[in-house]
């Protein structure tokens, strides 16, 4: 009964526009890819569209969409819509689709999915959607691919054969870092990753292109940061850095070819970074260089172990045990770099203001960088030949030839911090006896010196790292006899005496200097006020205000000023006293002016309806100041009472008013004009003619119509 319900209720459902395709006899896959709903009811496991694509034919026509290449008279569909739409059916996981890649009687799908990388040279569009579908495969179907690969080594060949295009390099990377923990296939996995591993290092032979070199850098660093995510996190690194690897490596980086040497310093130094010690103080700036340091940036460090970290004795042993392998074959080859050190390129450099004929090139830089990197390694092996090969004094003579190279002013400057913190003490003679660093020190600020007494000097720009290698220098001095043993040369502690004393005190100054002692101490006492609203009574005054009568929009007998005992409106916040409202109200309008001709501010305090002279004489005669409060007849004494009689008001009916002596000239004028009237004389205008004079309107009935019979004819 439930199904039979739940098919009725599916008949009032409206049918989708791709069942109603799905309907049509001899329906084709093109027009079901065509389907604007295709993706969306390929997620929604809609069971007729899964299994009309779950066929062998269509799956191959699928595959050939995004392997093959379209012809020239294929339309737009064909050779954008149809792969793009083909490899998300792909990447919805759909368990019935991948299923049919590993039937026996479907081998022929998977055999023709890799004859895509029979080609010499790959569409990178084709090949994005090829890895596409390969990655979904080795995610879902993880068990049957690595078997398949274990059968087919020609299809790894064929993979790494195109490890120059990107999207390939992503796919061999999954391949190698895939948990294989779930299946019993450890053996197949790791004979198959040690055979990827050994074809990626040897693309880094100089026959291939920078593209290929890039690109199996790039894998080889995210295979060793993902390698110590796994379960067996140890397998991955230790074949990279076994002696045998780090041979072939360096055996490509020495060759002659600039690409190989700058690639492969970059996975070496990716593996070095794993044993460098943290300084144990910064006694200069460690600055990074322009191509190691900057490709290494991209990978983050490998994510510490989820074991517990063992003991310190224990630490130092294990770190030696692996390092001892990786970093003798390193040591093996130091004499390499010091010959590459010591090469001068042959072609000249041409800069914007001089043409470098010895130019450092960035092989030399490179190898710089490199041997940074290897100093903070502090391993016991390293120290004593870098020591035995000078390469401490190599890199010092580099830093002083080339005194506007701040790259090598950094590099040097990180090796001379290495140097000074590490446990060997022949490193450190290397360093201080050797290489004559404290002379050079001494006799690059007498050449700066005297290259800053010509008109318009030039400050040397190895200067500032001069001034950081010398403070180092004392602070390692501290701690150290050896080191202190090397800084007793008169001419140094002159040096360190005067010059570098004033050096430091200068860029350690305050700019623009210190403040000024008065403000100083203004400061002081403004840090220690304590601006709380409460120690004032402003919270308590607002709160007062806010729940007092007056606040109230209810015009009742709550305006009585006994309602609220603790209110005081008569507080007057500029000045903190109180007042009484009258003297409030005048002692406000006694600072403004209305009267914008005249400046005279007592005008204001005047009946508007008396003339202003008149009054003036009027109160100057009674004795009546308005200025004054106590004379004030709108003021009261009473501050409380908020109402007035009627006889407050002042009574100016028996007072003569004089007129004032503007008003008397300008009668005299008006009288010299006229002629005298008698007393009880009115104007008469009866004798006036008004015949002359037209009524002004017509009087017209309702009924009449306007007469225009007498109107002058108009002239055209």
């Amino acid at each position: 009964m439930a199904g039979s319900f739940w098919n009725q209720f599916r008949s009032f459902q409206s049918s989708s526009a791709l069942d109603e395709l799905l309907d049509r006899d001899g329906v084709t896959l093109d027009e079901v890819i065509d389907e604007e709903e295709l993706i969306q009811e390929c997620k929604a496991l809609n069971h007729r569209l899964i299994e009309f694509i779950a066929t062998p034919a269509h799956l191959s026509s699928m595959i050939d969409y995004i392997t093959v290449e379209p012809t020239e008279d294929s339309g737009e569909k064909r050779c954008f819509k149809f792969p793009f739409v083909t490899a998300e059916v792909f990447c919805c996981e759909v368990g019935t689709i991948l299923e049919m890649f590993f039937y026996p009687e479907n081998r022929f799908l998977l055999e023709k999915l890799f004859q895509f990388l029979h080609s010499e040279s790959l569409n990178p569009t084709l090949a994005g959607y090829f890895s596409r579908l390969v990655a979904v495969l080795l995610t879902n179907k993880t068990k049957e691919m690595l078997t398949y690969f274990s059968s087919n080594m020609d299809a790894l060949t064929n993979l790494l054969n195109h490890i120059g295009t990107r999207s390939i390099m992503e796919v061999l990377v999954r391949l190698v870092t895939l948990d294989d923990n779930r299946f019993d296939v450890e053996d197949d996995k790791q004979r198959l990753n040690v055979f990827v591993l050994d074809k990626m290092v040897e693309k880094l032979a100089p026959n291939h292109s920078s593209e290929v070199h890039s690109n199996v850098a790039e894998a080889l660093v995210e295979i060793l940061i993902r390698g110590h995510e796994l379960a067996n996190s140890d397998r991955l690194p230790n074949r990279l850095q076994s002696e045998e690897t780090v041979n072939k490596i360096l055996s490509y980086v020495f060759s002659t070819d600039t690409s190989s040497l700058k690639h492969g310093l970059i996975v070496l130094g990716h593996m070095l970074s794993r044993y460098i010690s943290p300084p144990k103080c910064t006694t200069i700036i460690d600055g990074p260089g322009p191509f190691i340091s900057d490709a290494l940036s991209d990978f983050p460090p490998p994510p510490p172990p989820s074991s517990p970290p063992p003991e310190e004795d224990d630490d130092v042993v294990m770190q030696e045990t692996v390092a001892v392998p990786f970093l003798t074959g390193l040591a093996g080859k130091l004499e390499a770099f010091q010959q590459v050190l010591s090469s001068v390129p042959s072609e000249p450099v041409s800069l914007p203001h001089q043409t470098m004929n010895q130019p450092l090139g960035s092989t030399r830089l490179q190898v710089l960088e490199f041997l940074a990197l290897l100093l903070k390694a502090n391993n016991g092996t390293l120290h004593q030949e870098i020591a035995r090969l000078n390469l401490l004094q190599t890199s010092i003579d580099l830093f002083f030839q080339f005194e506007w190279n701040d790259f090598v002013h950094n590099l040097v400057a990180s090796m001379i911090s290495s140097t000074l913190e590490c446990d060997s003490d022949a490193l450190k003679t290397s360093l201080l006896k050797q290489s004559n660093l404290i002379e050079r020190l001494v006799n690059a600020v007498n050449v700066n010196k005297q290259a800053g007494s010509v008109p318009r000097p030039v400050r040397k720009g190895y200067m500032g790292h001069v001034t950081k290698i010398a403070n180092a220098l004392q602070k390692a001095a501290e701690a150290n006899e050896t080191v202190k043993s090397y800084l007793q040369d008169p001419a140094w502690l002159s040096y360190v005496n005067d010059e570098l004393k004033i050096t430091n005190e200068t860029e350690t100054s305050t700019l623009g200097g210190n403040k000024p002692a008065a403000i100083r101490d203004s400061d002081d006492e403004l840090n220690r006020v304590d601006f709380d609203l409460r120690n004032f009574g402003t919270e308590s005054r607002i709160s007062n205000y806010l729940t007092s009568p007056a606040f109230s929009t209810d015009f009742g007998d709550e305006f009585d000023d006994d309602a609220d005992p603790d209110y005081d409106d008569d507080f007057d916040v500029r000045g903190g006293t109180a007042l009484n409202g009258s003297e409030q109200f005048f002692s406000s309008l006694e600072d403004r002016n209305p009267n914008p001709f005249t400046t005279d501010s007592t005008q204001y305090h005047t009946d508007i309806w008396v003339e202003r002279e008149l009054v003036d004489a009027s109160n100057k005669q009674h004795g009546i100041n308005i200025n004054n409060h106590n004379n004030n007849p709108f003021s009261s004494n009473d501050s409380s009472s908020s109402s007035h009689s009627d006889s407050d008001w002042a009574d100016f009916s028996a007072s003569p008013v004089a007129p004032s002596p503007a008003a008397e000239a300008a009668a005299a004028d008006i009288s010299a004009d006229t002629e005298p009237q008698p007393a009880d004389w009115n104007a008469d205008f009866s004798s006036m003619p008004t015949d002359h004079v037209q009524p002004a309107v017509t009087p017209v009935s309702d009924d009449d119509w306007a007469d225009f019979s007498a109107a002058p004819a108009v002239q055209e």
